[in-house]
């Protein structure tokens, strides 16, 4: 991908320095200094750009995009724009989406070779979307902030994209920096509590405070009764959220 295509957002101006001095021998100059926390910033660099912008976020943390070979292995994807970005804006654009991804775990053994677009997670690591000014695709939340979003496009768009047959290699919760200066039970307890609210949906009901492992059960749940809804009423269900849910404090 061209360098000069690629802008990198940071928090602060401290980490604009930092990544100044690391890419002063790189092509890679475009830097704009954005918010702080990730749900902001996606907020923040989706309104940097004209509505229309056909564009792909990554993570700093992505070490390889993946492709399934086989059951028990996985591939290096050589060309990024072929194979994912410009393939993924024509899907989106096929059934009127306008956000695609990739299948979540890096495991082979679970990834199909299909494209998916009923409503499902659509992992931030590294997705693209037809960019919208829409204060309802807005996220209010930090952790989960990109399960959120997958159900506001849905909601919004009536259809999402997912590749189920790409995946990246990451160091996903691993690196520092990010939501692991801030990620405790607590602050993960509120920010499904809102993606919950956004569902209509008990998050108590299934959310084991001791046991993170098992917090999105109720996630699962709550998008197959969503999904029925939503064919029923599109795009009115919980329109009303842009006002009433409120950013989770940091």
């Amino acid at each position: 991908i061209d360098p000069s295509r690629i802008t990198i957002f940071v928090a602060d101006n401290s980490e604009y320095e930092a990544y100044k001095a690391s890419l002063k021998d790189t092509p890679y100059q475009n830097i704009v200094v954005g918010v702080p926390t990730i749900g902001a910033q996606r907020n923040f660099i989706e309104r940097w750009y004209p509505e229309g912008t056909k564009l792909m976020m990554f993570d700093d943390d992505v070490e390889e995009v993946q492709k399934k070979v086989s059951e028990q292995k996985l591939g290096r994807v050589e060309n990024l724009e072929e194979e994912i970005v410009f393939k993924g804006f024509e899907e989106c654009q096929k059934i009127g989406a306008k956000t695609f991804g990739i299948y979540a775990a890096a495991n082979a053994y679970f990834m199909k070779d299909r494209i998916y677009t009923k409503l499902c997670y659509i992992i931030a690591s590294m997705f693209g979307v037809i960019v919208e000014h829409d204060p309802f695709l807005e996220r209010v939340t930090n952790h989960g902030e990109d399960y959120e979003y997958s159900i506001r496009q849905y909601v919004k768009n009536g259809a999402v994209v997912r590749f189920d047959y790409l995946t990246v290699k990451s160091n996903y919760y691993k690196e520092d920096g990010g939501l692991q200066t801030i990620r405790t039970k607590e602050y993960v307890y509120e920010s499904i509590k809102k993606i919950a609210e956004l569902l209509n949906f008990s998050h108590d009901t299934y959310y084991d405070y001791g046991n993170e492992g098992t917090n999105y059960e109720w996630y699962h749940k709550g998008v197959k009764y969503y999904d029925n809804r939503i064919k029923q009423e599109p795009y009115n269900i919980n329109k009303s959220q842009q006002t009433t849910l409120t950013s989770v404090d940091v």
